[in-house]
């Protein structure tokens, strides 16, 4: 699902165009915001999943799970952030991540 989506004509777009200074940030904003909700869902399916699926989910996400200097910087941090508040998203952006993370739990 995750490759049929990088070959839509709006993920296209995105991707190959060069984009003024203010849509960059806002794209980088939305996706710092997206990967925290990524992984704040995918905790909630890790609690209610069998047992095979935690293994699963651990397997994969352990990395970004455990965070162990020896390994670099954190995926996200409050630098990252800056200024950057979650309510400078776009509105659906917000919906759309508190409708995953409710649907996840």
């Amino acid at each position: 699902m995750v490759n049929q989506w990088y070959e839509t004509a709006e993920i296209k777009r995105i991707l190959i165009g060069s984009a003024h200074p203010d849509q960059t940030r806002l794209r980088h904003l939305h996706m710092t915001f997206f990967g925290n909700n990524r992984r704040d869902c995918w905790a909630a399916v890790f609690c209610k999943a069998p047992l095979d699926v935690k293994r699963a989910i651990w397997e994969h996400e352990k990395d970004e799970l455990i965070y162990d200097p020896r390994m670099g910087k954190a995926h996200v941090t409050e630098e990252d952030l800056g200024s950057n508040k979650e309510s400078d998203m776009i509105p659906g952006a917000r919906a759309a991540f508190y409708a995953w993370l409710y649907r996840a739990a």
